[in-house]
């Protein structure tokens, strides 16, 4: 799919994403190496949870943004 190709920058919240993410959330994974949708759908929530300032809701927001941008 080609939607795994599309930046993490793609996720911001807003109507299209109403789960989406912050800015800050999106520069913390991008910090992480996380660059792309596809590679944050590909890591494990452990490795997630690895990523300093990523907790559990986050990951649950992140998977749901994800989901989100994969059925659109």
């Amino acid at each position: 799919m080609s939607v795994f190709k599309l930046l993490v920058d793609s996720l911001p919240k807003s109507n299209a994403y109403p789960y989406g993410l912050t800015g800050g959330k999106m520069e913390i994974l991008k910090g992480a190496g996380y660059q792309t949708i596809g590679a944050v759908a590909d890591a494990t929530d452990e490795q997630l949870y690895e990523i300093d300032g990523i907790g559990v809701k986050t990951v649950q927001r992140i998977r749901a943004v994800v989901n989100q941008a994969v059925w659109m």
